[in-house]
């Protein structure tokens, strides 16, 4: 879980980049698995 303090120092923007970050390296591990 991750602290809520940590969540408030990151704006929109940033947030919306990681969670594309992660979603596409999930993605792409997950190909790599099914392969």
């Amino acid at each position: 879980m991750v602290p809520l303090k940590v969540i408030a120092a990151f704006s929109d923007a940033e947030l919306a980049t990681i969670l594309r970050f992660t979603t596409s390296a999930l993605h792409l591990q997950r190909e790599q698995l099914a392969g």
